[in-house]
Order: C-alpha cells, then sequence, then structure tokens
C-alpha cells in the first residue's frame, strides 16, 4: 500500500503532508479498515519523515513495558534510558532535538522484537537493549549511519534470521555486544563492520569462525569465551591491531601458528580447553605480558618460553616480560 494512497483518506484527521501522517496513532489508522500488516507497512514508508519523539512514542504504544517506563504525560526528553542532543533541523525543516542514545537493560518485558521505525533516528550513536528477550532485530537499524555502539548481550538471538544483513551497513559501528545470546555462527554481516574496534561473542553456542574474520583488522578486543569451537582460522593473523584475544572455555585442541602474527596483543586466554601444544611463535609475540593456559593438556611449552627468560614452574610464573599462568613446565632443550 503506498503512501500516497492514504493521503486523501487520512484528510479527516486534518492530515496535509507525508510529515502530518505521522501523528496518526495505530488505533486511528486500523479503525479506518486498515489491517495490522498494512499499519505496519505504512509506518515503515513513514520512518524517514519521523521525529525522534515520534518514533519513542509508536514504540511506546507497542510495548506495554515501556508504557509502564515512560509517562504518557510527559516529554520523551525526561523518559529513562533516553538521551537527546542539541537541537537541529530535522527531516521537516523545523528544529528539534535528536536522539542520540538508547539504553533499555532488560526494560523490554517480553517484547521479541523492537520497531522498525528505530531506523529513522539518524543520530542515535549508542543503541543498548541488553537483558531483554529480543529474537530478530529488523533489518531497519541498518539505516543507523550513526550508530558506533551496538550491545544487545543477554537475548535471545540466533542464526540465520535474527540478524540480517543489513546490518553490514554499519560503517562506524564500532564496539558490538551479542554475548550470552543462542548464536550458532557468527553473523555473516559482522564481517562487514571495517571500523569495528570491539566484538563479544562470548556465551553463545559458535562452533566455528569464519575466515572473513580476518577482514576486521580495526579489532582491539576480540571475546570468544564459553563456546564450542574447536580451532580458529589461520586468518586470524590478520588482526594486526588485536590487543586482547579471549578463547578460554572452548574445545580447541591447538592454535594455528599464525597467531604469531599478532604484534599488538598484550592479553591471551587460553584456559579450559585441550590444548595438547602450542606454536613457538606465540613466544616471540612482543607485547604480550599476559597468557592463561591453566586447565589444558599441556605437558611442556617449547624451548622459545624458555628464551624469554622462562625457567622451569609450577602454577603461576611471573616475569618481567610476561606473566604465564599454566602449570607445566618449560623444556630446556
Amino acid at each position: 500500500m503506498r503512501l500516497g494512497a492514504f493521503e486523501a483518506t487520512l484528510r479527516e484527521f486534518g492530515v496535509a503532508t507525508p510529515g502530518d501522517l505521522t501523528v496518526v496513532s495505530d488505533q486511528d489508522l486500523e479503525r479506518l479498515g486498515i489491517k495490522k500488516l498494512k499499519v505496519r507497512q505504512l509506518r515503515r514508508a513513514l520512518s524517514p519523515f519521523l521525529s525522534g519523539e515520534t518514533v519513542l512514542r509508536l514504540w511506546r504504544e507497542r510495548c506495554p513495558a515501556l508504557q509502564r517506563l515512560w509517562p504518557a504525560g510527559t516529554s520523551a526528553a525526561t523518559w529513562k534510558g533516553v538521551v537527546f542532543g542539541k537541537r537541529s533541523y530535522d527531516a521537516y525543516g523545523g528544529r528539534g532535538a535528536r536522539v542520540v542514545q538508547i539504553s533499555l537493560l532488560g526494560m523490554l518485558g517480553d517484547a521479541a522484537e523492537v520497531p522498525a521505525e528505530l531506523g529513522s533516528l539518524s543520530a542515535l550513536a549508542v543503541l543498548d537493549l541488553q537483558d531483554n528477550q529480543l529474537t530478530r532485530i529488523p533489518a531497519e537499524l541498518g539505516k543507523l549511519t550513526a550508530l558506533k555502539e551496538l550491545r544487545l548481550n543477554g537475548n535471545l538471538l540466533n542464526q540465520p534470521t535474527s540478524i540480517p544483513a543489513e546490518i553490514g551497513k554499519l560503517t562506524l559501528l564500532a564496539t558490538l555486544h551479542f554475548r550470552m545470546n543462542k548464536l550458532m555462527s557468527v553473523p555473516a554481516a559482522v564481517m562487514d563492520f571495517s571500523s569495528l574496534k570491539t566484538l563479544d561473542l562470548n556465551h553463545n553456542n559458535l562452533t566455528s569462525v569464519p575466515a572473513a574474520i580476518g577482514k576486521l583488522t580495526s579489532l582491539t578486543f576480540l571475546s570468544l569465551r564459553a563456546n564450542q569451537l574447536k580451532c580458529l582460522p589461520v586468518e586470524i593473523g590478520a588482526l594486526s591491531s588485536l590487543q586482547f584475544l579471549g578463547v578460554a572455555l572452548n574445545q580447541l585442541q591447538s592454535v594455528p601458528t599464525e597467531v604469531g602474527r599478532l604484534t599488538s596483543l598484550t592479553t591471551l586466554h587460553l584456559e579450559n580447553n585441550l590444548l595438547t601444544s602450542l606454536p613457538a611463535a606465540l613466544a616471540m609475540l612482543p607485547l604480550l605480558s599476559k597468557l592463561n593456559l591453566t586447565n589444558n593438556k599441556l605437558t611442556n611449552l617449547p624451548v622459545e618460553y624458555r628464551n624469554r627468560g622462562l625457567s622451569a614452574f609450577d602454577g603461576l610464573a611471573v616475569h618481567r616480560a610476561m606473566q604465564i599462568d599454566v602449570g607445566v613446565t618449560v623444556d630446556s632443550k
């Protein structure tokens, strides 16, 4: 149903322009005989014309938990979890404050999704929806061209339908958190985030990491703790900016030699895996200062570890260049 087809019908509500359609409620549209599905299609067509406050009020209208959280008779600028920025020209040429941050940790009740209209919040820089029950995110969020932080920890997201490819259009995204969801594979869209610095995929059901991870050359923090990984791709060695790598509590039996190319790495967590050996190249990383290897199947370490000044040790060994927590001996050959 096209936007123009609604304009004549909606004139009884005093509507004169497409922008004015945003003041008509979903209930009014349904009273005109428009089915709920068509109402949603109309809202998506209207999204470029929506002000930040209108988007938030539409969200409140559809979410009982937000109706309890956000008082209807007050300005959206006073609502919990919402931050407005400086006033600027809006889509109609008028002046208005724009939404720059939404943080609703555990505040959405049993809502399984958020409205597609959020994609019209062109100034939104931070979207934090942790600890809710979301099962999917709408493709329209790919229009949030100013978004720098997206936190979706503790939801019910899974693949392949939960995280659409359009999310890969968030070219400014620097922080992405998917901890404690139901992901069985790393979303393909993640590999398009050229500006991404922090990626947290802890506590999911991942069985592999795609080779395309090597494209994330801006990444400084990567955590894959508590998944079901049996190996890491050799392409991980291309992450030249990586400083923190956490792959504890997996099923790793080996570490690729290419990890020795991570010259910016300072911290590496490999504890609680099934490792029986380590590549010598790992000991040569110039900035590595913390290496945790506890609870593996290691019986010794290559001579290169001794060459860094480490002698035989048990438990926690501390060296001026590197702190290693293992509980094994260093090969003296």
